[in-house]
């Protein structure tokens, strides 16, 4: 058609080394690449693939709406389905979380915190004055679409209960070991959602406020942090994760991955330099 390129004119080819990729998958991969350098924290992805599943994570990032921090995939072409992290505030993202992540396979052990210097439902046009915003809203979002939506999600009494999920031949388990933000009563909740393009998804909210319109100022708050443990698929058990505070800091450990984020919202140069345990480089 007129305006179209030449496709056949196009050098576009897979380059060798890389056709595996696209062929057969035998056995799990896991792929590790630095996106971009950056000091003091470069911006690193990891994924895991296997035959079931796929599960993939950035070290650390804001939690703009256009992220997509955390998600895995697992089903088939006829009923696929999804998880994915989100920071809610008013039913729109908040631009100045802080997400911090370790993964293993098929487990994430990460972290949300709040930058006194980010944006509300954009990260740079929309800057929060003073580390300020008002809501009725605010909640780590753990949320499922595709066929995963249709599924009943439980809903604990506690927060040191953790969630275990069946979609089927897979489950997803999760669990909260610390969890504060200024006095707030931090639970679960759950509920439906519409989600951009794929229509309605059902939810799982480690909810820090939900009802009269509040205002949030960052830089007064003293305690603002929410560590979590994802798990997607396994043998529907899921161990322990610890957290505790240390100082400034809150440490976690979910076996061998561990990390240690700030418990106070600061500007994100200042959390970078002091977060412990995440890949830098």
């Amino acid at each position: 058609a007129p305006g179209e390129p030449d496709l056949e004119d196009m050098a576009a080819q897979c380059p060798a080394d890389l056709e595996d990729f696209f062929v057969a998958l035998d056995q799990p991969r896991t792929l590790v690449q630095t996106v971009q350098k950056r000091s003091p924290i470069s911006l690193i992805s990891t994924t895991y693939v296997t035959p079931e599943l796929g599960l993939g994570t950035v070290n650390h990032q804001d939690l703009w709406n256009q992220r997509r921090n955390i998600v895995a995939f697992w089903g088939n072409y006829k009923a696929p389905s999804y998880c994915r992290v989100r920071l809610m505030y008013d039913g729109y993202d908040l631009s100045t979380g802080a997400l911090w992540t370790v993964q293993d396979k098929n487990r994430v052990l990460g972290a949300v915190t709040f930058a006194t210097d980010g944006g509300g439902k954009h990260l740079s046009l929309e800057k929060l004055e003073n580390g300020t915003f008002e809501a009725e809203e605010l909640s780590l979002r753990f949320e499922f679409g595709g066929a995963a939506a249709s599924v009943e999600l439980p809903s604990p009494g506690s927060l040191d209960q953790p969630v275990h999920i069946d979609f089927g031949d897979l489950s997803v388990g999760i669990q909260v070991p610390f969890a504060r933000f200024d006095n707030s009563d931090l639970r679960w909740e759950t509920g439906r959602a519409d989600v951009e393009r794929v229509g309605e998804g059902s939810f799982l909210d480690v909810t820090i406020h939900r009802g009269d319109s509040r205002v949030f100022v960052l830089p007064e708050i003293q305690e603002a942090v929410v560590v979590f443990g994802l798990q997607v698929g396994g043998d529907n058990m899921i161990a322990p994760a610890t957290a505790t505070q240390q100082g400034d800091l809150v440490a976690a450990q979910w076996g061998d991955l561990s990390f240690a984020v700030p418990i106070r919202p600061n500007t994100y140069r200042a959390m970078r330099e002091h977060v412990t345990g995440i890949r830098k480089s």
